[in-house]
């Protein structure tokens, strides 16, 4: 038998996960109290302060490229996002190597001062850019 350190009940040593299965031992916590550990309320906390800290990365990006789509004119800073004015975004974004490369591009835009080598776009406009060359609002 083998006591948990957070219940401080005594169970059997198959209710400990494995520290290091080659040398024998297990963890002090039984599975359940270490599961319970893991999902605490301290990983909600750090998500939504990401969240907070990439929205208002984006809307300081949006901000520092005058606050709407350069095409059309769209000012919900839900629809708009960062475009590379001559291409390569997805080269660009490939560089980091990461699912947050979006993210990486946009501190990188707002650290160097917002570089013309950026604007911002709505989606519709940069979606249409990407598929026909040319977004449709700029044929006419």
């Amino acid at each position: 038998m083998k006591k948990c350190i957070e219940c401080r009940i005594e169970k059997p040593p198959t209710d400990f996960q494995w520290a290091n299965k080659r040398l024998g031992y297990r963890n002090s916590r039984c599975k359940l109290c270490y599961s319970a550990k893991r999902i605490r309320p301290h990983n909600e906390v750090k998500k939504a302060a990401g969240i907070r800290y990439r929205r208002k990365l984006k809307m300081d990006l949006i901000q520092g490229y005058g606050g709407a789509c350069t095409c059309c004119g769209e000012t919900e800073p839900v629809f708009l996002t960062i475009d590379h004015v001559n291409g390569g975004g997805a080269k660009h974004r490939a560089t980091f190597g990461s699912r947050y490369a979006g993210w990486y591009i946009y501190r990188d835009a707002r650290d160097r001062g917002f570089p013309p080598d950026y604007t911002i776009l709505c989606w519709n406009c940069n979606s249409a850019k990407h598929i026909l060359g040319i977004c449709p609002h700029k044929t006419t």
